[in-house]
């Protein structure tokens, strides 16, 4: 058996060890030499798509052509698509989140001797989980937006927390950089849903 980049191949009859049984693997034929031109031609497309596709750590299509990859592919589309979900409705609701923590500067302002503070805190575990794992294939702009959204979010947290003990200065920021943390979000969630459009269409 033989390991050749991100392609599989064995000869016929060989019994493959457990930890690569789910693989996709191309057997070829010594001994007939009427399977072996369709073997070398599907090991030259396979082959083909590792150097088209490098990041991929196996061949999408030897998976196919071995009956494995469309269904491997689907499963770790849905639980990207399930992730993204998760993602836009941390979106939503830091939006929500966010609209509330301007109202209330504002009405801070307007009557400094009644204070209220935002006690909720803004999301970020699943955006964090894409930009670490980066489950879509996205370009680096996709994640570079991402990394924005994380560090605006960061710094948001930082000032709710701040905000009893320095009401004037916190109301002060939050309603001086009022627009960027709510483009950004907003870029990032119309970002995402994109990628999980993408995503849905696949196969």
């Amino acid at each position: 058996m033989t390991f050749t980049g991100g392609v599989t191949i064995a000869e016929a009859g060989t019994q493959l060890p457990f930890d690569i049984g789910a693989k996709g693997t191309l057997f070829y034929h010594p001994k007939d030499h009427l399977k072996m031109p369709d073997f070398r031609s599907d090991f030259k497309k396979a082959v083909q798509d590792c150097l088209i596709n490098p990041d991929r750590p196996d061949s999408h299509v030897l998976e196919t052509l071995s009956g494995r990859g469309t269904l491997f592919e689907i499963f770790r589309r849905d639980e990207a698509m399930r992730r993204l979900d998760a993602v836009l409705s941390e979106c939503s609701r830091n939006l929500r989140i966010l609209k509330k923590v301007l109202k209330i500067a504002e009405q801070n302002q307007k009557t400094p001797t009644k204070r209220h503070y935002v006690t909720e805190r803004f999301g970020m575990s699943g955006v964090q989980l894409l930009w670490t794992d980066r489950y879509v294939d996205e370009d680096m702009s996709f994640y570079k937006l991402a990394d924005e959204y994380l560090r605006w979010l960061r710094a948001v947290n930082g000032e709710l927390s701040n905000w009893p003990t320095y009401p004037d200065s916190v109301q002060e920021w939050f309603l001086k950089n009022r627009d960027k943390p709510m483009e950004v979000i907003k870029e990032f969630q119309t970002r995402a849903r994109a990628a999980r459009q993408t995503l849905s269409k696949r196969f």
